[in-house]
């Protein structure tokens, strides 16, 4: 099968962007080098700095740093400033710059995570920028982003938003230039084969772009080196049959060695993060991090299965080039694939809480899956990667308790709403589903699994990430037949 099977496809399904569409993220990111000429200025202005050769850089990383993001994929670019610039001038100037702009829209600043950002859409295109401060009168175009002396004084949040640029620029040299193309397109392919699956998702278990980028690489470097045919179609099915396979938690490298900062090799038994890690995927650069830091058991049986999936639909006889693309792109069904399931409900009084727990949520989810895997009766579990928001009118304390539960409370007068007096208002809810596969029922015993344990111990982990403000978030864990699932994804919006 040619390159051109596979690009024609994801092109002819949207999935990935024709030449009109690549000229108009071009477009973006030529205005964001035009705002930071702007900002720039402003920081000579404001700091009253006479010399004119102080620059910042721009830098993308991530799928559109590669050439391989999808149709509906944001821009990651990091900005690097010299030493005269600080956070706080990145997120007060360059945010006022970007407000004057007329096609950014919804800018939203994050200033208190591990890697700040200010996240806005440019002309429909969603972009993330990120701020590294660097220990420079000036940074120059030509800047080694990999030489590790850039790295000397920085903060954490510095050090962590330069990281994801470098592994990137680590990655492009590893490839042959005549394989470029190759590459990008079968990134594209898994990376939306993932989505379809619904594994796309590193915060609840799962992997990202970054995740499979480098387990593509391993897998591109292991061909290449065993000289086989390099192309679309093999590069997928060796990356399938790999990764199923593979010796789980054996990690996966691709750099010969782990290297501290002056180059020397690092004990991979010395690193803590990696202890207890199920699917350790070391990233190249220092200071190197896990790129599946959430993986759980469970997800790691997800994916182990679905990899195995992928291969054998690679090796398997179809009629058309398209069939086998389409059946290895065939959407995951939830509800066919399990007996049972569990909604996550969050809802919340406020907007602010609502707003804030749709980014915790993501982040603690694995916890439960974690305390469910102590549950002997359960045999597997898949956290669903689709969140279902709404915000729903109640008009008494009797539906809103049913709207916190997952409950489909009807909008009529029966005799339980006269009795219940009248308090109107509005529920924000998010809900999570997740799937089981329970050990078979022994008729002569009571086959109730009880998992009140693991949901007190998921709750007090939600205790201890509330702030003093979000008292009224209220969180469920239900049990829900197939039939009633199946009425609520229709009846739900989906993220």
């Amino acid at each position: 099968m040619s390159k051109d099977s596979w690009w024609t496809y994801l092109v002819n399904h949207n999935v990935i962007e024709n030449e009109d569409q690549l000229g108009k993220r071009q477009l973006v990111m030529e205005l964001l080098q035009s705002s930071i000429l702007s900002f720039m200025k402003q920081i000579q202005l404001e700091n009253n700095i006479r010399k004119s050769n102080i620059q910042c850089q721009i830098i993308p990383f991530g799928s559109y740093g590669l050439g391989a993001h999808l149709t509906t994929g944001d821009i990651d670019v990091v900005l690097l400033s010299p030493s005269q610039v600080r956070r706080r001038d990145f997120f007060r100037i360059f945010v006022e710059i970007l407000k004057k702009q007329v096609t950014v829209r919804d800018i939203l600043v994050i200033d208190h995570a591990n890697v700040p950002i200010i996240k806005c859409t440019i002309d429909r295109v969603p972009v993330d920028i990120c701020f590294a401060r660097l220990k420079m009168d000036t940074v120059p175009k030509d800047i080694n982003i990999l030489d590790n002396s850039i790295l000397i004084g920085l903060d954490e949040p510095c050090m962590s938003s330069l990281a994801g640029a470098r592994t990137l620029h680590y990655i492009l040299k590893q490839i042959d230039s005549n394989h470029l193309s190759l590459f990008q397109t079968t990134a594209q392919s898994i990376k939306w084969w993932l989505m379809q699956r619904c594994l796309y998702d590193k915060q609840i278990g799962y992997l990202n772009n970054g995740a499979l980028t480098l387990l593509l690489l391993k897998t591109y470097m292991f061909e290449r080196t065993a000289n086989h045919s390099i192309d679309v179609y093999n590069l997928i099915s060796a990356f399938f049959k790999q990764w199923s396979t593979w010796p789980w938690p054996a990690p996966v490298m691709v750099t010969d060695y782990i290297p501290d900062y002056d180059g020397a090799p690092i004990d991979y038994k010395s690193l803590v993060e990696f202890e207890h890690a199920h699917m350790p995927i070391v990233t190249p650069c220092y200071r190197v991090s896990n790129a599946a830091p959430v993986v759980t058991k469970s997800t790691l049986r997800v994916l182990r299965r679905e990899f195995s999936r992928g291969y054998n639909i690679t090796q398997a006889n179809f009629s058309t080039e398209e069939e086998m693309i389409k059946k290895l792109f065939k959407p995951f069904d939830l509800i066919k694939s399990y007996n049972h399931f569990l909604k996550v409900i969050f809802a919340s009084d406020t907007v602010a809480t609502h707003e804030s727990w749709l980014r915790k949520i993501p982040d603690i989810l694995p916890r439960l899956v974690e305390f469910l895997e102590d549950v002997p009766s359960i045999r597997q579990i898949q956290p669903y990667t689709k969140s279902y928001v709404k915000s729903i009118s109640y008009r008494n304390r009797l539906q809103k308790t049913g709207f916190q539960l997952g409950e489909k409370v009807e909008q009529t007068t029966n005799d339980k709403i006269k009795i219940s007096p009248l308090e109107p208002g509005l529920l924000h809810r998010t809900c999570y589903l997740i799937g089981l596969d329970v050990t078979p029922a022994d008729e002569s015993k009571d086959n109730t699994i009880d998992i009140s344990r693991q949901v007190n111990m998921f709750r007090s982990v939600i205790d201890s990430k509330r702030s003093g403000t979000e008292r009224d978030l209220v969180v469920n864990v239900v049990a829900v037949k197939r039939k009633e699932l199946a009425r609520f994804i229709n009846e739900h919006s989906v993220l």
